[in-house]
């Protein structure tokens, strides 16, 4: 899901956190990706990766909120499902679901 992220994001410089529930070895994957793949093969470029602890950043945390709003939105079977999306709808550039295998 984060290469795929990546490699849609409209920016031409990033700055990334991710959550630190991830561990070191996530953390090393994904900055070896962005160091072989997307730093030198396309006009992207991420200046910083760090792994943080949710609990202390609330950058995070507003993520989390957003991320958990966009799917409550596409659970038909809630009565309420649309008002959770309803306030961030127009900031979203992009919506698309990933097939993760399950």
């Amino acid at each position: 899901a984060t290469k795929e992220l990546l490699s849609i994001m409209p920016l031409r410089e990033a700055s990334i956190k991710a959550d630190g529930k991830y561990g070191k070895k996530y953390k090393q994957r994904v900055k070896t990706y962005i160091r072989k793949e997307l730093n030198s093969k396309t006009n992207k470029r991420v200046n910083d990766f760090d792994i943080v602890d949710s609990n202390r950043d609330n950058l995070i945390q507003l993520a989390d909120i957003i991320v958990g709003s966009i799917n409550r939105s596409l659970q038909d079977d809630k009565n309420n499902s649309d008002e959770y999306i309803k306030i961030i709808r127009k900031k979203i550039v992009r919506l698309q679901l990933l097939d993760l295998g399950k």
